[in-house]
């Protein structure tokens, strides 16, 4: 689904590495606190963050946006279901892309 909203988003397959995690869902291993304390202040910055188009956002919607520009650049993408379920999604993008060639 991730891979998906690239190419929706981009018009081009992504080809670099996914992660994937959702507080909804429990990953063994996985710091939920150290996570939190590290995501929250890139999640609260609302002026970062463009907003995905969808028909239903009740179904489905999505935040996406790009940190870091330059080689060591990442994307992160927020997937929301049935306005509660949260997935976050991280992908490596190496070279950003222009922020205005996704509408």
């Amino acid at each position: 689904m991730v891979r998906a909203l690239y190419f929706h988003l981009y018009d081009d397959p992504f080809s670099g590495s996914v992660v994937s995690l959702s507080p909804h869902f429990f990953t063994p291993g996985l710091e939920y606190g150290q996570l939190g304390r590290t995501l929250t202040p890139i999640f609260a910055h609302q002026k970062i963050w463009r907003d995905g188009e969808t028909r239903n956002r009740e179904i489905f919607d999505f935040r996406y946006t790009e940190i870091a520009p330059g080689p060591q650049s990442f994307m992160v993408i927020l997937m929301i279901f049935y306005t509660s379920i949260h997935v976050i999604a991280f992908l490596t993008l190496g070279e950003p892309h222009n922020a205005t060639s996704a509408a």
